[in-house]
């Protein structure tokens, strides 16, 4: 029987995505390798898998915000995640297990430590999480996407920055040529959307008509925020595309002049691949504000600009106009900043971390 991979974890497209990059590079080096994920029940996760070929498994995982709240369902809850992945790791058998951060990795990670079978951990912010740092010493190996990951980790586990692994098609944005300017202006509030953001976003872009005559705004708001954002741009008079969440990111990401963004690592990955110039707003109550720190690495290498949220919506707007006015109207600046992104794309990540998932393999056997 051909060998089978866990991928634990998910939640976000920040995990999942790298995880989807290494199982296609698995596949595509041996089309026999076979590959599992195992996650959660979020619908952003099960509507991110159903656009992959990759089956999918949800642990019945309750977040760590409900421990207060619903103690005796979080424990329920939990303990019956941990019992399933003792069972697949049982019953399935596999060759390795990946984890790919966050809570819901935990079980699994945790089954195959206990159960003997090989553990690669990835990380991909520049302060690792908490599921990181818990779960370092079950892993053979911990692939980081930023090197100023390394001080936070122990140092009895191999730890080797190997970039982020984005998917194939983001990969070749990296050897594209610049197209022609569409004055496309892209906000990402992440999979599952932001609401500050969204808010700041439309009351800049409302705010400044004249300036933004001649651009489109083309924004994923996340679900519960479409009809507000759009109604809000109709009568504003702007021209936009607005949707929940973009399955042909790869497209919009090369029509785009410039990117309004959080600064999750998975993204901002996947913006350096595609060379744009980006204005950062980091989550603010992220995990030791492990987003400001990853933007601060963009902001660094003349990556980015970062615009840190506001008590208001009416200041994150003032301060998001004043980041990205200059750029409007220069074109030589969003090139520089662009390539200044590109400058720091790991398109090969997929490959080394396989590279080094089977050598880890080969050892252990």
């Amino acid at each position: 029987m051909s060998d089978l991979i866990l991928f634990a974890g998910g939640g976000t497209g920040g995990h999942l995505f790298p995880g989807i990059a290494i199982a296609e590079e698995l596949q595509r080096r041996d089309p026999t390798t076979r590959v599992l994920f195992v996650g959660s029940e979020r619908g952003i996760e099960r509507q991110i898998m159903a656009g992959h070929r990759f089956p999918h498994v949800a642990l019945p995982l309750s977040p760590l915000r409900h421990f207060w709240r619903r103690p005796g369902q979080f424990f329920w809850r939990n303990w019956r995640a941990v019992v399933r992945a003792r069972r697949i790791i049982l019953e399935d058998r596999p060759r390795a297990v990946v984890g790919l951060g966050g809570l819901t990795s935990a079980p699994l990670v945790w089954a195959a430590h206990r159960a003997g079978v090989p553990v690669l951990l990835l990380e991909q912010n520049a302060i690792p999480g908490r599921a990181t740092r818990w779960l370092a010493p079950c892993a053979r190996l911990i692939c980081v996407a930023f090197p100023e990951c390394l001080e936070h980790l122990p140092t009895d586990v191999p730890v080797l920055p190997c970039g982020n692994p984005v998917r194939s098609e983001i990969c070749q944005l990296a050897h594209d040529s610049t197209g022609p300017a569409t004055q496309t202006i892209l906000v990402l509030g992440g999979s599952q959307g932001a609401e500050s953001l969204n808010a700041a976003v439309v009351e800049m872009v409302c705010g400044h008509p004249e300036s933004l005559a001649d651009w489109t705004v083309v924004h994923q708001t996340g679900p519960r925020h479409v009809e507000s954002v759009r109604t809000a741009y109709a009568q504003a008079g702007q021209r936009h595309v607005v949707t929940e969440f973009l399955p042909d990111v790869a497209e919009q990401y090369r029509r785009a002049d410039i990117v309004i963004s959080r600064a999750g690592a998975t993204t901002l990955s996947e913006l350096a691949c595609a060379g744009k110039p980006m204005v950062l707003v980091p989550y603010p109550h992220a995990a030791d504000n492990h987003q400001q720190a990853n933007a601060e690495v963009f902001v660094r290498h003349g990556a980015a600009a970062i615009v840190l949220q506001a008590e208001s919506s009416t200041s994150t707007a003032a301060n998001l106009w004043s980041a990205l006015e200059p750029w409007l109207t220069d074109a030589a600046l969003r090139h520089t900043i662009g390539a200044a992104a590109r400058g720091l794309a790991r398109p090969d990540a997929a490959d080394r971390i396989v590279r080094l998932l089977l050598e880890t393999l080969r050892i252990a056997a």
